[in-house]
């Protein structure tokens, strides 16, 4: 049987690369935003949850980018 290979959420992309724009260390980004570490580097999806919480700690960034 093949496995299907995931690719990672456009979203959850666009959260990383906003994260390496900020100068710190990507668990202080983690800590920041109160997720765990796995939630943004598996290749699963993102849920709603790890969203609000990224707009709460970063309520400039502009949801349309986001989404």
């Amino acid at each position: 049987m093949q496995e299907k290979e995931q690719k990672v959420s456009p979203i959850k992309q666009r959260i990383l690369s906003f994260a390496d724009t900020l100068g710190i260390s990507k668990r202080e980004f983690y800590t920041l935003i109160n997720v765990s570490r796995g939630t943004l580097e598996s290749k699963t999806g993102i849920t709603e949850d790890v969203v609000n919480k990224f707009i709460k700690a970063f309520p400039d960034i502009n949801t349309e980018w986001l989404i």
